[in-house]
């Protein structure tokens, strides 16, 4: 994406975490904060913006929703209830707490933005 992004170009990625398994069986790496300032820092990139998403309920919601969605017939409308209920929960002054104390050890997810730096444009 860098070689390609124009100078001043940014680059918006979102992407998800923690324990669900994607591409099976390839899963091999993880998008932790951690890899994802690398990536900036490697691919020549000024990091503007990195957000954690979420953090332990709505991981505990979000596991028991894929796995209630095996039951026949209710499955999907618990999966929706389970869902709409840990929404509900982090928008309370609570569940937001809850939720923020939480993301540093259990992120949902992560939200980036990063700028292809002028300086490149002056030969620097």
């Amino acid at each position: 994406m860098s070689r390609i992004l124009s100078i001043g170009g940014k680059i918006i990625i979102n992407v998800p975490f923690y324990y669900w398994l994607h591409e099976h069986p390839h899963d091999y790496y993880r998008y932790t904060e951690f890899a994802l300032r690398r990536f900036v820092e490697k691919s020549g990139l000024g990091l503007l913006q990195l957000n954690v998403i979420g953090g332990a309920p709505e991981i505990m919601a979000d596991i028991f929703a894929k796995n209630i969605l095996r039951v026949p017939k209710i499955g999907r409308s618990l999966a929706i209830c389970a869902q709409w209920l840990a929404l509900s929960f982090v928008k309370t002054k609570f569940g937001g707490k809850v939720s923020e104390a939480t993301r540093d050890s259990f992120p949902f997810a992560y939200f980036l933005i990063a700028e292809k730096p002028v300086k490149e444009r002056l030969g620097r």
